[in-house]
């Protein structure tokens, strides 16, 4: 018995397949079916759209818990800023603050010194100069009208008084 070049091969590899029972036939024949071509392709090309339609909606999903992420932490950093602000409103220096701008409190033993604004004091020092004056004699400059509105300009231009 010549076995070739690679020996007894049959030993290894028998040739011969093992008997089916009736099972193992509808399986193969089920299976032949749906993978000649009539059922495969479709199936085959409907998994692969649901595929491709899930890996893009877990991907959407991604970005927008990404995005929502980035929202958060901004929010977060709102939150600690305001509730910085919150506890700088609560502090005693705070409130020291607004009594002395707003309310015009002091501390006991405090002195508050009011300086008049320099336009106030030009002012004033118009108005002593124009009673002095109106003793003497009244002047022009010291009487002085204020210019009338834009809008009664207007009528008396195009309607005249």
């Amino acid at each position: 018995m010549d076995n070739g070049i690679y020996g007894n091969v049959d030993i290894i590899f028998p040739m011969e397949r093992p008997a089916r029972g009736p099972r193992s036939k509808t399986l193969h024949r089920v299976f032949s079916f749906l993978t000649s071509g009539k059922i495969f392709l479709p199936l085959f090309v409907l998994s692969m759209f649901l595929l491709v339609k899930s890996f893009y909606g877990v991907r959407s999903k991604g970005e927008e818990l990404s995005r929502l992420e980035t929202e958060v932490e901004a929010l977060e950093g709102k939150v600690e800023e305001q509730l910085g602000e919150l506890d700088y409103r609560n502090s005693e220096e705070f409130v020291y603050k607004e009594a002395l701008e707003q309310l015009g409190y002091t501390r006991p033993g405090e002195v508050i010194a009011v300086l008049p604004d320099f336009e106030e004091g030009k002012t004033l020092s118009a108005e002593e100069g124009a009673s002095s004056n109106e003793e003497e004699e009244p002047s022009e400059t010291a009487v002085q009208e204020e210019p009338a509105p834009n809008w009664k300009r207007w009528r008396i231009l195009f309607f005249g008084s």
